[in-house]
């Protein structure tokens, strides 16, 4: 009885200092690949999520990359769908971006969608990091969505639209 008692011990201390070193391995690996780093790009596009979400406009997925990995460039991609009065979420966007220091402009518009971009990347100080700023609207039937791994299809609803507003951040991290 003495003997199972050591062993079980024995067992449980072993157990525990390699739960303790997985914990550590993970925690390792997280931080070295930017898992517990602030995704600068997300805070960028703050004020445009705030302004949309004030109107009720649904936010369907989001993707990022905090830029602590291999390209060093943090980025964040949003999609919205607008169901209706699709001039105010317009013209929330536009003025968010404007209190950022991105004035946005048209790029022609293709196969149904119209897209605009900052022409010029705003400075540091005005956003959290310099960087640029495009929305593209899509009125056509179909949308593929780019959020964490699939490219899951949407349609625009009638009179609406799918808003894709991404931010990338030409500040590298290290």
């Amino acid at each position: 009885m003495a003997l199972s008692r050591i062993i079980l011990r024995a067992t449980a201390i072993v157990a525990g200092v390699l739960g303790a070193l997985l914990l550590l391995s993970w925690v390792a690996v997280t931080w070295f690949f930017g898992g517990f780093h602030i995704n600068i790009a997300k805070q960028a596009l703050a004020p445009t999520a705030r302004a949309l979400d004030e109107l009720g406009v649904q936010k369907i997925c989001d993707d990022g990359d905090a830029g602590y990995g291999a390209n060093n460039e943090p980025w964040y991609t949003v999609y919205y769908r607008v169901e209706k009065d699709e001039p105010a979420a317009r013209k929330a966007v536009f003025e968010s971006a404007a209190q950022g220091g991105f004035l946005l402009h048209e790029i022609v518009p293709y196969a149904g969608d119209t897209e605009y971009i900052s022409a010029a990347m705003s400075r540091a100080g005005q956003t959290n990091a310099p960087g640029a700023y495009r929305i593209t609207i899509n009125t056509r039937a179909e949308t593929a969505l780019q959020c964490r791994g699939s490219a899951d299809l949407v349609k625009a609803p009638a009179g609406g639209a799918i808003y894709e507003i991404r931010f990338s951040s030409s500040m590298h991290t290290s």
